[in-house]
């Protein structure tokens, strides 16, 4: 059985794209796996998330009269926590990162 034009038996012998476009790349510079953390397991978002709205609230409240720092990190906290704990929303959010994030 053949596929196009390609009998799978010469399948091996076929050279990958980037043998031909990076010749010498393939086992210097590419690398030999990537490993995607698709749910938080790996790197914990939430453990660098806290402190880093607790800056930017520090940072940034100021400029506002409307919130002090810690009022405006514990508003964030509580949208985030709204958000996130919907199953729809979440699955929404969870596909489309950029429209979650607004």
């Amino acid at each position: 059985m053949s596929i196009g034009n390609i009998n799978p038996a010469d399948a091996v012998n076929i050279p990958l794209i980037s043998d031909i476009r990076f010749p010498k790349a393939r086992n210097s510079m590419l690398p030999k796996g990537i490993l995607f953390d698709l749910d938080d397991t790996i790197i914990a978002f939430d453990a660098v998330a806290n402190p880093t709205w607790q800056r930017v609230c520090e940072t940034y409240a100021h400029k506002s009269t409307l919130f002090d720092p810690t009022s405006l990190f514990k508003a964030i906290q509580e949208v985030r926590g709204w958000y996130w704990s919907d199953n729809t929303r979440h699955r929404s959010g969870r596909l489309n990162l950029d429209k979650a994030r607004r």
